[in-house]
């Protein structure tokens, strides 16, 4: 459609979220239980996680900024 706007960047980013959100939420209402993660430490889990991404994000800066040609 010649007349249509492109969306802005927070636009999709609230829409990916809500797409990522809605599985969870009807899964938290459904009240299945996940038997894969049965005794796994979610929080653990989130903060390892969330350092390998930290530190893939360091390198990739540093490789973007540095030796990239």
């Amino acid at each position: 459609m010649a007349g249509q706007k492109k969306d802005c960047v927070t636009c999709r980013t609230i829409r990916y979220f809500a797409l990522a959100l809605v599985p969870i939420i009807i899964l938290y209402l459904s009240g299945a239980e996940l038997t894969p993660l049965r005794g796994v430490m979610l929080t653990q889990l989130a903060g390892w996680i969330s350092g390998l991404l930290f530190v893939l994000l360091i390198v990739w800066k540093a490789w973007n900024e540095y030796w990239r040609k």
